[in-house]
């Protein structure tokens, strides 16, 4: 039993990094010099699949370690949702 909750927790913690990614890399990208240039955001746009991918990872990585060992993972999937929201949110805010 404790195997498998080793293992959920494991993947339960892969699922939360997948979602919290976008904004490690967002945090990480304001101390670049080159996001003080106009090109900056050629990254985010080449990134996009990417992003999606990772959030699509952490909200299905999420159902498993839901479903392999406690429910409360089954939140993680409701982060990984909320993260890609809120993004979409800020980034459709800018004006192109």
């Amino acid at each position: 039993m404790s195997d498998r909750r080793a293992m959920a927790n494991k993947i339960g913690l892969l699922s939360v990094f997948c979602s919290l990614a976008f904004w490690l890399w967002a945090c990480l990208f304001l101390f670049i010099p080159m996001s003080r240039r106009p090109e900056w955001i050629l990254h985010v746009m080449v990134a996009f699949p990417l992003w999606i991918f990772l959030w699509g990872m952490g909200f299905l990585l999420a159902l498993v370690a839901a479903g392999v060992g406690s429910r409360r993972w089954a939140l993680a999937a409701l982060l990984a949702l909320a993260s890609a929201g809120i993004a979409y949110w800020l980034v459709s805010g800018i004006e192109w």
